[in-house]
């Protein structure tokens, strides 16, 4: 059988990656950059998915996204975020009213003993994965101007593992009402 690694999406506009990609240059921030086609904000992961269910997969997100309406998010500040292995530099978004029950209503089909998770909307800039790229918490967060992030689709996504960054390849659009 083969699997895929799917997570749903938000797509960035040009715009905001120039900015994000200026962000990163004028602060000298550590570690390599997420390259550009990468960039996004994750509103839920799927992990490992056999190949087989991904048309049942693409339904479901429909059934919620036809009833979703189009929203606003906004960026907040450049934060270093700790994980089990590595360090990551974070944009984070402000968390929406529309975007928290999108979160929610996709948990429910697909992760129902996760809706209590908390949802922490963020683009990854970097992840600083060697030593010599880690860096203190001094002089974090830093505070960007708040960017506007028209929502009006969400995007299924794979990405393939392997090589110095995951490929990220885009397998189906999703409109929002």
């Amino acid at each position: 059988m083969n699997r895929k690694r799917l997570f749903i999406a938000i797509p960035l506009s040009e715009n905001l990656k120039d900015l994000l990609y200026e962000k990163f240059k004028e602060y000298e921030l550590p570690g390599k950059l997420t390259p550009r086609e990468n960039l996004h904000i994750t509103v839920h992961f799927l992990g490992e998915t056999e190949e087989e269910d991904v048309l049942q997969i693409e339904e479901q997100i429909a059934s919620i996204t036809e009833d979703t309406p189009g929203f606003i998010l906004e960026t907040d500040k450049i934060i270093l975020k700790k994980g089990r292995f590595h360090q990551m530099l974070w944009v984070k978004i402000h968390p929406s009213d529309p975007f928290i029950q999108l979160v929610q209503n996709l948990r429910d089909i697909f992760e129902p003993d996760k809706t209590h998770m908390k949802i922490l909307p963020h683009i990854t800039l970097s992840r600083l994965k060697k030593a010599k790229e880690r860096v203190r918490e001094e002089g974090f967060p830093i505070n960007i101007e708040d960017q506007v992030i028209e929502v009006s689709r969400v995007e299924l996504w794979q990405s393939k593992m392997g090589g110095k960054n995951p490929v990220y390849e885009l397998l189906k659009g999703f409109h929002l009402q």
